[in-house]
């Protein structure tokens, strides 16, 4: 599943997630919303606890990156140009809380029973 939304300053988010032990190459399109700019990468997995990966580069608003098996990723496109952000380090923050919550609901194994996490 994959979610590209636009905010209210102009950045471009694009939430990528994998509910399947499989690994994927993605080739994302999100050139309506942007057509280039540097993304910063955030990965969500058993192997890697919500920590920034990496960077990407749109080319013509299209990009390909690997996503990991039972895996999140969220790219941040900061808008080019911007002043500093009214929120500072707590909007940082929301995202991260955002990605959780989803990775949660979408990948997380539970068991349908209890409600409970199961094992990974």
């Amino acid at each position: 599943m994959a979610v590209a939304t636009l905010d209210a300053r102009k950045n471009v988010y694009l939430l990528v997630v994998n509910d399947r032990a499989t690994s994927y190459t993605v080739n994302a399109d999100i050139s309506e919303l942007i057509k280039t700019g540097n993304g910063t990468v955030r990965e969500f997995s058993y192997k890697t606890m919500d920590e920034v990966v990496g960077s990407l580069r749109l080319k013509g608003g299209n990009a390909s990156f690997a996503l990991a098996g039972n895996s999140a990723i969220l790219i941040k496109f900061a808008r080019q140009n911007r002043s500093s952000n009214p929120l500072g380090q707590n909007w940082d923050k929301i995202e991260l809380v955002m990605l959780r919550i989803i990775y949660f609901l979408l990948v997380w194994p539970w068991n349908p029973r209890t409600l409970e996490p199961s094992n990974p």
